[in-house]
């Protein structure tokens, strides 16, 4: 079980959804989302996600979330 309460008044629970969080936000959801809409990623290549029209789109994601929009 997790503890309530840490000695310094932290919530285990709430320390572990923090770091977390970026990795389910930017990786595990989008993943999740792209399989259940029945997209392949056969084929996908690091060449291709690191060229310069996903970076370009990679950053606005990233801009986007960070601004709220």
């Amino acid at each position: 079980m997790i503890p309530l309460k840490e000695q310094n008044g932290k919530s285990p629970a709430k320390q572990l959804e923090h770091v977390l969080h970026p990795w389910v936000a930017f990786l595990i959801l989008p993943l999740f989302a792209f399989a259940n809409a029945g997209v392949s990623l056969q084929g996908v290549t690091v060449e291709g996600l690191t060229s310069l029209l996903p970076v370009g789109y990679y950053c606005r994601a990233v801009y986007r979330q960070a601004v709220g929009y």
